[in-house]
């Protein structure tokens, strides 16, 4: 990291500089190529230190520059005001793996950075430009870090995409929030981020076979399941593409047998307050040995989250999370059980109890429950 300690210059003035080393870089390169074609990562943040030590000669930045080792962001530092950012390539592109999202390494109050990137292979080519106007994308390793590309267009940047500023989002408490938001509103069905913005559902290092699961973690991701996906109390062939998805991207775990999670085990017949169901589908019965912990499911739930796993974008905070779901689940379960609404609304209103809602008491009045 190189710090400059003069607080009091203008960012024209830093760019003067700059521009000054690059020249100079560029000058050296046409007599010499050789050299920089055998420069590694490390050697070539060392060369653009002394090109702008020379650059800086009778400015205000004269003497206040310093090479500081150790993996902070950016690499070159005009302390708490203007920063470069080295990168280099061996290859024949001008792309390259930036830094994280969350920009944790990044020195204090730095607020203007720039890419200053090299292209150490024939033919040789140096390029700088503001760091956030070269971010096109996200890639992620062990957390979301951003990909660099100094030939974008300053309106195809990632930030374009997101409609947010570069600043306005590192400001935000979770800048990793847009980014998962944005991939989940452009990506298939069945399709989502595997890597997520909550802390606490951090991904294990191996992929896990969901037969080899305890009993309990299988009962829970179940009722995960039925909490987060109403499709699957329908008939569609697709109905678990969704949970499967899901399933891989949230915990690492895959299942070539995900239909028989939920439907294996032949029918059953139920009695819920007097009230007779015969022949009950395998995933019906499921939900009434667990309906406690599915309900408590929904209602733990953050919105954005329903929002997204339901598809219902109009859910609010004033609505009721349980009247919601039984609105979604009756348009798919009468079609593998004709009963299937007045069992749905029966076992809910049943363990509710005195808390049902008068969504769940006119539901009861139109089936006679």
């Amino acid at each position: 990291m190189i710090v400059s300690e003069n607080k009091k210059s203008r960012l024209h003035e830093f760019e003067d500089i700059l521009k000054k080393a690059h020249n100079s870089i560029e000058k050296e390169c046409k007599s010499n190529s050789y050299y920089f074609l055998n420069r590694t990562a490390s050697q070539f943040e060392s060369d653009v230190y002394d090109f702008l030590c020379q650059a800086a000669k009778k400015t205000v930045f004269e003497n206040t520059i310093q090479l500081i080792s150790g993996h902070k962001f950016p690499d070159i530092v005009v302390k708490e005001l203007y920063g470069v950012e080295v990168k280099t390539t061996k290859q024949n592109h001008w792309k390259s793996t930036g830094n994280s999202v969350l920009e944790t390494t990044r020195v204090e109050n730095v607020s203007n950075i720039f890419i200053y990137f090299a292209k150490l292979s024939d033919p040789i080519g140096f390029k700088y430009k503001p760091y956030h106007e070269c971010l096109y994308d996200i890639a992620v390793t062990h957390s979301p870090r951003y990909l660099i590309d100094m030939d974008i267009e300053r309106n195809n940047t990632i930030f374009t995409k997101l409609e947010i500023e570069y600043d306005d989002l590192r400001a935000l408490a979770n800048p990793v929030k847009p980014f998962v938001d944005y991939y989940r509103k452009n990506t298939k069905p069945g399709e989502e981020p595997w890597w997520m913005e909550d802390s606490n559902n951090v991904l294990k290092p191996t992929i896990r076979i969901f037969s080899n699961l305890e009993k309990e973690e299988k009962k829970s991701l179940k009722v995960e399941a039925m909490a987060l996906f109403p499709e699957i109390f329908g008939n569609d062939s697709t109905k678990y593409q969704r949970v499967a998805g899901w399933l891989a991207s949230r915990y690492g775990i895959v299942d070539s047998s995900l239909r028989d999670r939920f439907t294996a085990g032949g029918r059953e017949n139920l009695v819920i307050a007097n009230n007779s169901y015969p022949e009950i589908p395998r995933i019906f019965v499921n939900l009434y040995n667990n309906i406690d912990q599915v309900i408590n499911n929904i209602e733990c739930r953050s919105i954005d989250d329903l929002r997204y796993y339901w598809n219902f974008e109009a859910l609010s905070e004033m609505d009721n999370k349980i009247d919601v779901w039984i609105s979604l689940v009756k348009n798919y379960v009468g079609e593998i059980y004709s009963d299937g609404v007045k069992f749905v609304i029966n076992i809910i209103g049943d363990y509710l109890g005195k808390r049902k809602t008068n969504y769940i008491n006119d539901e009861y009045d139109k089936y006679g429950l």
